[in-house]
């Protein structure tokens, strides 16, 4: 048995650090490597913390194979407190995996991530929460459409990860408006099966939120025989295939009405927009019936810009 802690360190093309703090625990009994990524988004602190608890909670004699987490994947991003994308280039590491390791410095730390951590593990758990200007309903999504087996065990990740919403695109017809790079979905285009989980919103580090991933951690872990104990299936979660975005019809001050886990309908308004003068000026609208996964939680707004993420049932 051992647990060993350690920082990668790497430099991008301009010589600039990268560092990477990841954990990993080897047991005595053989077992598949399950690899943990937190902290792909610098200010997404729930999964962070959760991350980082459960490396020092974990018992090594509970730990059968191999886990490795990576508690901050972002570290220059969480120490600068930067939402989003990482300072140094203004990139959004999720938009830029696999990684280029001669690109600038998000597209060299994404590169590192992939092919000295993730690839190395027979399947990746995701971890994420809605950043500092986005509120949303717990959620796992997962990728399918590229073998049997792989969609099998990334749909069993999503099935024991704890979460009442259970997203499933089909890569095999583009995935739908989905962007690209994203970690969980380059992960299983390499035969990795993989999810991203989605618990916690705008900097907020209540606990309920850091359980929801522990739980998720420990479940998964227990379902593919990495640690001891009983795996436990969400009992009636939602499931969903489709996704509709909806955007900014003009820019100005954002009023919504409806919140994160809320069921619209065709045609309902969302909120209103005003100028910087307090009259309003748009009405934003559903444009189909489906659950609001996640929205933005600031009020400013520009035309064309992100509002909300609906998702649909088949």
């Amino acid at each position: 048995m051992k647990k060993t802690e350690e920082i990668l360190a790497y430099r991008d093309r301009d010589g600039q650090e990268i560092k990477i703090p990841a954990v990993t625990f080897t047991g005595d009994s053989a077992g598949p490597h399950a690899v943990i990524t937190a902290g792909v988004h610098g200010c997404e602190y729930p999964p962070i913390i959760a991350a980082a608890e459960f490396c020092r909670t974990c018992k090594l004699e509970d730990v059968r194979g191999t886990i490795t987490v990576v508690t901050i994947s972002a570290l220059n991003s969480f120490e600068k407190r930067t939402p989003f994308v990482c300072p140094v280039d203004g990139k959004n590491p999720n938009r830029f995996f696999p990684g280029d390791e001669s690109g600038s410095y998000t597209e060299c730390l994404t590169y590192h991530l992939f092919h000295d951590i993730i690839s190395k593990g027979d399947y990746h758990i995701d971890l994420h929460c809605g950043d500092m200007t986005e509120t949303l309903a717990p959620f796992c999504e997962f990728g399918t459409g590229f073998s049997v087996e792989v969609d099998q065990k990334s749909r069993e990740i999503a099935l024991y990860s704890g979460m009442p919403n259970l997203v499933e695109s089909n890569f095999r017809d583009g995935g739908g408006d989905l962007p690209e790079g994203l970690g969980y979905m380059n992960s299983v285009r390499y035969g990795i099966p993989a999810a991203i989980v989605e618990v916690g919103q705008m900097g907020r580090t209540d606990r309920d939120y850091v359980e929801g991933h522990l739980f998720c951690i420990r479940n998964v872990l227990r379902r593919f025989g990495n640690l001891s104990g009983q795996a436990v299936p969400t009992a009636t979660p939602s499931w969903f295939t489709t996704y509709d975005s909806v955007y900014a019809p003009a820019t100005g001050i954002f009023l919504r009405c409806v919140e994160a886990g809320e069921d619209v309908v065709s045609g309902q308004k969302i909120g209103v927009i005003e100028d910087y003068f307090g009259n309003p000026i748009a009405e934003a609208t559903a444009h189909s019936a489906g659950r609001i996964l996640y929205l933005t939680s600031s009020i400013a707004v520009q035309k064309d810009g992100f509002l909300l993420d609906m998702v649909l049932k088949s």
